[in-house]
């Protein structure tokens, strides 16, 4: 398969839409938040680039299996983006259903094959072995007929990645539970003496912990290999229909050293929701000004990671968003109010900035009222889970990035080893509601 040079100043595309699609992506920003152009990267991109084309030798090595001679359509697609369209498709050869990822190069000519395939194949090439990440099974491509008569225009046959086949996301299994909750909830007269955190979450507290480990596994295993995804969150988290939690898409993942001498990458990544604060405040010392509710802060690592993770680890346990800003302002808004002032230290935080109810906040907390504490705020939203489980939660959404927890931190917390212990089975999709 011919494969042109790839120019360091081409495009990242914006992140693709997983299995299932997800309702809240329809009140979710989905703006230019990740649109990521590989000219804010530093030169390490070409580097990333020619590691990408030689890890790829495996799969590209001899002639790729045609699509069509080995794998046939199961229904619609399942998924759709910018970049990639996912199908369901059934393996002839082992009857076994696989998902097939079609690879859109829109601007092949002059960019050559897009740098987030190319990062996707050699992050999963690397980490595919572990079990709670998702399984890249082979590379194939169909032949310029199929092409041309798929997308109505003349082109190169198109390239397939073909991933282990898992039926939902953790998106799409919150989002379904918590429609059938709020159509329950009408009918029910004394809905309104329950915490919505407490019964809204079709996970229990077990069962949120076991899923919790599976992911810590996944993104310490990728932290290991140096390896930062830059875009954790529910609909990239696949459930297969055994209850196994699976990381996947891994588009804008990057090799990241880890150390302070790193290069600048580039800040516009993550979605809005699962967002670090050093992605959203300007670091001390920037001359960016706070009211532009962008920053430019590019010295992050691996802790973006993990304050994702631990949202998502929220969001499981209140079965909603922790933080659900519609703007960056709005996101910053939201995680004052439940995490409590940034360190000033840190971060260029102008409080004239913020809404109404954070300055009322700040006057109470003037008067010596508590309410900037991060797990006191927490502690409101999640008051039903013990205090190793709330100490889980604020060493994740650490403010400073230097003091949040790894996942090898996490994984030893004390929270896995306390009544009650992870589950050892999960809920089906059935028992959720899912068809």
């Amino acid at each position: 398969m011919e494969q042109k040079k790839i120019s360091a100043s081409m495009e990242v595309p914006i992140k693709k839409k997983k299995l299932m699609k997800r309702s809240r992506q329809d009140r979710s920003p989905r703006n230019s938040n990740n649109d990521v152009s590989n000219a804010q990267e530093t030169n390490n991109d070409d580097n990333s680039t020619t590691t990408s084309n030689s890890t790829l030798s495996p799969f590209t090595r001899g002639v790729c299996p045609l699509v069509s001679s080995r794998y046939v359509k199961v229904g619609n697609r399942v998924g759709e983006g910018t970049y990639g369209v996912v199908y369901q498709a059934l393996d002839k050869f082992t009857n076994q259903h696989v998902a097939l990822k079609r690879c859109i190069p829109h601007h092949e000519a002059s960019d050559g094959f897009p740098l987030t395939t190319l990062r996707e194949i050699h992050t999963l090439k690397v980490c595919c072995q572990h079990p709670n990440i998702v399984d890249l099974l082979e590379i194939a491509v169909s032949d310029k007929a199929n092409s041309r008569e798929e997308t109505g225009r003349t082109a190169r046959g198109g390239v397939f990645l073909v991933f282990e086949y898992c039926p939902t996301d953790l998106a799409n299994i919150l989002d379904t539970f918590s429609a059938q909750h709020h159509i329950k909830k009408k009918h029910s007269k004394s809905s309104s003496s329950h915490h919505s955190h407490s019964w809204c979450s079709p996970f229990n507290q077990a069962q949120v912990k076991t899923l919790t480990q599976q992911l810590l596994s996944a993104v310490d295993w990728c932290h290991q290999h140096y390896l930062i995804h830059r875009d954790i969150k529910p609909s990239n988290l696949l459930y297969s229909s055994d209850g196994t939690l699976k990381l996947c898409d891994f588009g804008l993942s990057r090799h990241c050293s880890g150390r302070f001498d790193q290069p600048p990458l580039t800040p516009n990544v993550v979605s809005l929701w699962y967002r670090a604060p050093e992605l959203l405040f300007p670091m001390k010392g920037n001359a960016q000004a706070m009211s532009s509710s962008s920053s430019s802060s590019s010295s992050y690592s691996f802790p973006i990671d993990m304050f994702s993770v631990g949202c998502v680890y929220c969001e499981m346990l209140q079965g909603f968003p922790l933080l659900d800003g519609k703007s960056e302002l709005e996101q910053i808004d939201k995680m004052v109010q439940c995490l409590g002032h940034p360190p000033s230290r840190l971060y260029s935080y102008d409080a004239t900035t913020t809404t109404t109810t954070m300055k009322q906040q700040q006057q109470q907390h003037s008067t010596g009222r508590n309410i900037g504490s991060s797990s006191a705020a927490l502690w409101d939203r999640l008051d039903c889970l013990s205090t190793e489980g709330l100490s889980l939660a604020t060493r994740l959404l650490e403010y400073d990035p230097s003091n949040r927890w790894t996942a090898h931190q996490a994984l030893k917390s004390s929270f896995f080893s306390q009544e009650p212990l992870p589950a050892t089975t999960m809920p089906s999709l059935k028992e959720m509601g899912i068809e």
